[in-house]
């Protein structure tokens, strides 16, 4: 084989050479640009992940801390309410039987003046 037909051969050689490359450029364009959308999806989904990781975890601890209290709020709400009704039960009978000095009631007290 002479010297032009080597070259031939070589040039030929290097087209297909080239053809590949173009195609395989091509395809590794094609699979970077389907990576760039899977990162994307996948840092969106990441995104909603760990949102709703945090929502329940705070969740989770303001209905603990909640539970926790709980208890301590109706005892509060049951001692108001005792002191509330001993209040009104001493008003009653400051009302009805007065302040034990010899006053008359404060019931004697309207009834005379509706006399």
């Amino acid at each position: 084989m002479s010297d032009l037909g080597k070259l031939n051969e070589r040039i030929e050689a290097l087209e297909r050479a080239a053809v590949d490359l173009r195609e395989q450029t091509s395809e590794a364009r094609a699979t970077l640009k389907d990576l760039r959308q899977v990162q994307k999806d996948i840092r969106h989904m990441l995104d909603t992940e760990v949102r709703e990781i945090v929502n329940y975890a705070i969740d989770t601890a303001v209905g603990k801390g909640l539970a926790k209290f709980a208890d301590t709020i109706r005892g509060a709400q049951e001692q108001a309410v005792e002191r509330v009704t001993r209040e009104f039960e001493k008003l009653a009978k400051l009302y009805l039987e007065g302040d034990r000095k010899g006053d008359p009631s404060l019931h004697d007290l309207a009834m005379r003046g509706k006399r």
